[in-house]
């Protein structure tokens, strides 16, 4: 195992997201191995709007500053924060 995979191994295994258990976790690691998105994605951008709110608001949220938009097939993607217009504040979706 290279010097990389085992870092990146070992800051996993460390993680500890409120939001979800171990095992929700490790599933998701697992499907997104089996399909991976089109676009750099990690578990906080596969998060929801609605889901991200209900976990700011028990203080449990590990990427608060993840956004939202629309993509081109009118589904909801997050994104890591940038300097770009086209974000929208979770409330601005429902």
């Amino acid at each position: 195992m290279s010097r990389s995979k085992k870092l990146e191994r070992a800051h996993i295994v460390n993680l500890n997201y409120l939001c979800a258990t171990p095992e929700q976790y490790e599933e998701w690691r697992r499907v997104a191995r089996l399909s991976p998105p089109p676009y750099e994605s990690w578990f906080c951008t596969d998060c929801t709007p609605q889901y991200q709110l209900e976990m700011k608001e028990k203080g449990w949220c590990a990427r608060p500053e993840i956004k939202f938009r629309r993509n081109k097939d009118g589904g909801i993607e997050g994104y890591a924060p940038s300097k770009s217009s086209d974000y929208i504040r979770v409330g601005e979706l429902f």
